[in-house]
């Protein structure tokens, strides 16, 4: 029988993303079903994977005309595809696919943020019209997508777009084979941040707090890694990096491979997580991440829905601006007394995922 053909598209997203590779579509491969395809910017690292087809674009500057005729030749790989299923990931690619859609096409939007919210807060003078421009484009996809897959369980009420037809599936967390655990505090003292590099992400609050338990503990150091588009701030950010000999960064503009992120992981005693508020009602992915590898988590700014659920497993402490002790909660808890289970990891989501397809593409 003939394999129903799915296309991932994204922009900006590398073919490796985590969440389109990892995630979602290694999903659908162990049925044989389905004739799995990603278009995406390329990795940092070429990737082999026989049970999927990656399509990596032309590389191009993030802030280029070029971007904005990529949309162009996306469109062209997928009519030459001729998919069953299409799944994007971005609002830059709705126009497309509206344009595509067709009685044998099934679209699947990808919502991974709230672009409204995330553009107000950039707050330059073209942010308002700019963001409300967005949210009518996604508002309009109601009438030619099949299905919107939720991120973050707060959009179900922040975007009424996708009500009757959305499913949530979280960035929990993917393990490998042989994952490894922390266990009992090292020397030195290894500190971890990763994941995205922002104002609004904490890495200065990071960088100041283990500069603080430095005083205290001079051996103590941070281990970043990430990545930031926003090439000014990750600019300033390595200038900020060579002063400091106990920060070990692999930093770049491009999404990091996710291997690099998990052998950071395995080095942490403790890792950093600190938002502004804005995006409290969010769960961040690396809170799943980290705690599926039953790493202490160090919470500056938070939300107290992230504590609540770390005091489930006692997996957390939170900085007060006191380096002294917080060395000495990290050193005398008894962290992850209580495991967490199924409810930090991807598997669940990966089922719910592979029905929602199976019913898409046989109905």
């Amino acid at each position: 029988m003939k394999r129903k053909r799915i296309v991932f598209a994204s922009v900006l997203k590398p073919v490796d993303d985590p969440r389109t590779y990892l995630k979602l579509a290694k999903s659908l491969v162990p049925s044989g079903k389905y004739d799995v395809n990603i278009i995406g910017f390329p990795g940092k690292a070429p990737i082999i994977d026989p049970e999927i087809n990656f399509i990596p674009l032309e590389p191009f500057p993030r802030k280029s005309l070029k971007r904005l005729l990529i949309t162009t030749k996306i469109e062209k790989l997928i009519r030459r595809l001729e998919p069953d299923l299409l799944i994007i990931n971005t609002h830059e690619l709705l126009g497309m696919a509206k344009r595509l859609k067709n009685k044998d096409l099934r679209i699947i939007y990808d919502v991974r943020e709230n672009y409204y919210q995330n553009i107000l807060h950039r707050k330059h003078f073209f942010s308002r019209p700019l963001a409300r421009l967005t949210r009518r484009k996604e508002t309009g996809s109601v009438k030619f997508i099949d299905h919107y897959i939720l991120a973050e369980r707060c959009y179900a009420d922040q975007l009424a777009f996708t009500r009757n037809k959305a499913t949530i599936l979280e960035n929990k967390a993917i393990m490998p084979e042989s994952a490894t655990f922390p266990g009992t505090a090292r020397n030195p003292l290894t500190f971890v941040f990763t994941g995205t590099l922002a104002n609004h992400t904490g890495i200065s609050e990071c960088i100041e707090m283990v500069e603080q338990v430095r005083k205290i503990d001079p051996s103590a150091r941070l281990l970043i890694c990430g990545n930031s588009f926003d090439t000014s701030f990750l600019n300033k950010l390595r200038n900020r990096i060579t002063k400091y000999p106990w920060i070990e960064a692999n930093i770049s503009e491009a999404p990091l491979p996710y291997d690099q992120i998990l052998r950071t992981l395995v080095k942490a005693d403790a890792a950093v997580i600190s938002y502004e508020s804005w995006v409290y009602d969010k769960m961040p992915s690396k809170l799943y991440e980290y705690l599926a590898h039953e790493i202490p988590i160090v919470f500056i700014k938070y939300s107290s829905i992230w504590k609540s659920f770390c005091d489930t497993y006692r997996a957390s402490v939170v900085y007060k601006s006191d380096p002294e002790q917080l060395i000495k909660e990290l050193a005398d808890s008894r962290f992850y007394m209580d495991k967490p289970g199924a409810e930090v990891h991807w598997e669940h989501e990966a089922l719910d995922f592979r029905a929602l397809v199976d019913n898409l593409l046989n109905s």
